[in-house]
């Protein structure tokens, strides 16, 4: 795996672990309310896969809208001869 996936695991590990602490201590300390911290929890679980989801698929999208256009391979030969030909 490369630095920036391992970053990444790294930073949605941390957040989960900190996440699980501070809905523990919600539990705990609002029990009676438990349903709204229950529907509260879902609901930042929803929209932070629906963020993922939505930042994953504009990533696709703009790297298809920035691809660059290659030639096929008998057209760069022929551009590129000229280079090749050094004068001395």
């Amino acid at each position: 795996m490369g630095g920036y996936i391992k970053f990444i695991l790294l930073c949605v590990t941390i957040t989960t672990v900190c996440l699980t602490i501070l809905f523990t201590i919600l539990f705990i300390a609002l029990w009676q309310f438990k349903i709204i911290v229950g529907a509260s929890l879902l609901v930042i679980l929803l929209a932070g896969s629906f963020t993922v989801c939505v930042v994953s698929l504009r990533g696709n999208t703009h790297s298809q809208l920035t691809r660059t256009q290659y030639l096929p391979l008998p057209k760069q030969d022929k551009l590129f001869s000229a280079y090749d030909q050094q004068p001395y």
